[in-house]
C-alpha cells in the first residue's frame, strides 16, 4: 500500500495504479488515496489543488439500446469500461439504458462508444450527452467548446436564441442526442436543454 500511495504522491500514480490495482475502479482509487492523505493528517479540498466544481468535459453519456440478453450486457458494460476516459459503466436493463460517466474533465469518443455496443452485438438507438463546455459561433452555427481543442457541434434548434446569448459565456451545461451525420466523421449534438452552470 504504501508503495502506490507514495507513488501518486510524486505524480506516477496512474502507472502503479494501472499495474497493480487494475480491478479496482479510478474513481475507488482516488477515494482510497484521499482517505489515506486525510488519515495521514494532510486534508485538503479541490480548489487547493487549482481544481474548480465546473470543469468542463463531458459529465455523463447515456446510450439507449435493447439489452435482451444479461451475460451479453455484463460483457459489455466490461468492454466500455475498457474505454479511454471512462470511470464508471452503470448497466440499466429495465431502461434499456448504459450510463458513462467519464473522468472529470474529459471527453469521450462516441465513436468508439458505438464500435463497441456493435462489436458485441446491440444496436445503440440513441445516445445522450451530457457536457460543460464554452459555447462559441463558427461559421453560421454553434459548437461547444470541451477539453484538448474538442469542437461539438450544436443543431440549436429552439435554441438558438439562448446559445446566442451564451456566447463568451462561462462554461455551460448543454444536453442533447448525438447524431453522426451520414458521410460525417463528426458528431452533431441536437440540442435539448441548456443551462448556466453557475
Amino acid at each position: 500500500m504504501r508503495k502506490w500511495v507514495g507513488a501518486a504522491l510524486l505524480g506516477r500514480a496512474g502507472q502503479t495504479f494501472e499495474t497493480e490495482m487494475k480491478h479496482v475502479r479510478r474513481s475507488e482509487f482516488h477515494q482510497w488515496l484521499v482517505a489515506g492523505l486525510v488519515a495521514g493528517g494532510l486534508v485538503f479540498a479541490p480548489e487547493a489543488l487549482g481544481q474548480s466544481s465546473d470543469v468542463p468535459g463531458m459529465l455523463r453519456v447515456t446510450v439507449v439500446v435493447e439489452l435482451s440478453c444479461p451475460s451479453c450486457a455484463q460483457g459489455l458494460e466490461r468492454r466500455l469500461g475498457r474505454l479511454d476516459y471512462v470511470d464508471l459503466v452503470e448497466v440499466l436493463s429495465e431502461s434499456g439504458q448504459i450510463v458513462l460517466t467519464p473522468e472529470r474533465g474529459a471527453v469521450l469518443d462516441l465513436h468508439a462508444v458505438r464500435q463497441v455496443i456493435r462489436n458485441v452485438g446491440f444496436q445503440p438507438v440513441e445516445l445522450r450527452v451530457h457536457a460543460l463546455g464554452e459555447v462559441k459561433r463558427q461559421d453560421d452555427g454553434f459548437v461547444l467548446a470541451l477539453p484538448d481543442n474538442v469542437l461539438l457541434a450544436l443543431d440549436a434548434k429552439d435554441a438558438t436564441d439562448v446559445l446566442l446569448s451564451m456566447v463568451g459565456a462561462p462554461p455551460v451545461e448543454v444536453a442533447g442526442v448525438a447524431v453522426r451525420p451520414p458521410g460525417s466523421d463528426h458528431d452533431v449534438l441536437a440540442v435539448n436543454a441548456v443551462g448556466d452552470s453557475r
